[in-house]
């Protein structure tokens, strides 16, 4: 199984306007049953950390993968970041 990231994060039943820059999206819910049937969309509610992960977006949003194979780097991707 392969998944393009890229296009995950740029679909527009997921993301309104999702081939801009708009920071803002997360801080408010969005998505969920309505936008792709068995998606339980993105809640800020979620997040447990720097930024918005892959619980939160119910997997629509996989900045360093998920599960099992999640980027070991993440954390620290993050901290040297901000």
């Amino acid at each position: 199984i392969l998944i393009q990231a890229a296009m995950l994060h740029r679909n527009p039943r997921a993301y309104a306007e999702p081939d801009r820059f708009l920071p803002e999206r997360w801080e408010r819910p969005f998505g969920g049953e309505d936008a792709i049937p068995g998606w339980r969309g993105y809640d800020p509610a979620r997040v447990s950390g720097l930024y918005p992960n892959e619980v939160a977006a119910d997997y629509a949003f996989v900045p360093f993968a998920g599960g099992e194979y999640k980027c070991v780097g993440d954390q620290f991707a993050m901290l040297e970041a901000t």
